[in-house]
């Protein structure tokens, strides 16, 4: 991992960019923190989100519609 001062990196951020495009992690810091880390796409996840239609089709629905009591509400409101 190439640690860089947050100043530094102002300076040269499009050849730390090159670098994290070749695999390079990189941390930047302020005051001796870290505060960001440049990486890769691939290390954070290049496959994206997972499905969740599998988990979306699980959930039994129960009692009735929040958009129902909703307009229920309003209705008694009025009234």
């Amino acid at each position: 991992m190439h640690t860089v001062s947050a100043r530094e990196a102002r300076k040269i951020f499009s050849s730390l960019l090159d670098e994290t495009e070749h695999g390079a992690v990189i941390s930047i810091t302020r005051r001796g923190q870290e505060v960001a880390r440049l990486v890769p796409p691939e290390s954070v996840g290049s496959d994206g989100f997972p499905d969740m239609a599998e988990f979306r089709n699980s959930i039994k629905v129960k009692g009735t519609p929040t958009s129902q009591v909703v307009i229920e509400m309003r209705d008694e409101e009025r009234y």
